[in-house]
This record gives C-alpha cells, sequence and structure tokens, in this order.
C-alpha cells in the first residue's frame, strides 16, 4: 500500500497534480486510518508551509483520530505543523478547529497542545 501511495504522491508537486479521483482511489486500496497518509501530509507541509486543496480534500477523506490513536508523539507534531502554517485561512483554521476536536472526543486522553500559547 505504502508504495502504491509513494508512487503517486512522491513529492509536494506530485501529490498537488493528482486530481482527486487519484485520491479517492487510493483511499479506497489503502483505507482510511493508516497513518502513512498523514506522514506523507507532514513532509507536504514541512516543504510547502501552506494547507493545499488537495491536503484539505485528503484530510476530510481521512479518519485521523483512529490513525494516531496510538501515537501521541506524532499527534503533537501533526498538529504543530498544522498550528505553524503560514497565514491559513478561515476555511483551514476551521479544518484544524474539526480535526483536533474529533481526534480529542475519539482520544479523552490526548490534549490540545500548540493551540493556546
Amino acid at each position: 500500500k505504502e508504495k502504491i501511495i509513494t508512487h503517486f504522491i512522491s513529492s509536494t508537486e506530485a501529490f498537488e497534480a493528482v486530481p482527486t479521483t487519484t485520491i479517492d482511489m487510493l483511499v479506497y486500496i489503502a483505507g482510511v486510518h493508516g497513518k502513512m497518509w498523514y506522514v506523507v501530509l507532514l513532509q507536504n507541509l514541512k516543504k510547502s508551509q501552506a494547507l493545499s486543496s488537495n491536503a484539505k480534500y485528503l484530510l476530510q477523506k481521512l479518519d485521523l483520530a483512529k490513525c494516531i490513536s496510538t501515537d501521541k508523539q506524532f499527534y503533537c507534531e501533526f498538529f504543530s505543523r498544522l498550528i505553524s502554517l503560514n497565514s491559513p485561512s478561515i476555511e483551514d483554521f476551521k479544518l484544524i478547529s474539526k480535526l483536533q476536536y474529533d481526534t480529542v472526543h475519539f482520544n479523552k486522553d490526548l490534549r490540545f497542545p500548540y493551540v493556546f500559547p
């Protein structure tokens, strides 16, 4: 599964060029709970410092709460990167807030790091 994903999404440019129908196909093949998706998103966020339309689309498809329920360090790193985006839009902020709420609601022992300094 990881090889298929990395074949289509090998770089930030490749990720942005992938049509949403291909993202849907990859999610269908690989599932919605795979941490590999978030590793891909995290790598892209480190390079671009923005939440692209494909990243938003993918984040809405995936089940972040179940994916990172066993890895608190990854949770903190992922949300830290999301919170530190350059000039997030209101829609970006709403999506990030929803992701955090859903994740913490599913995983009661997680907290909201980095949201309020």
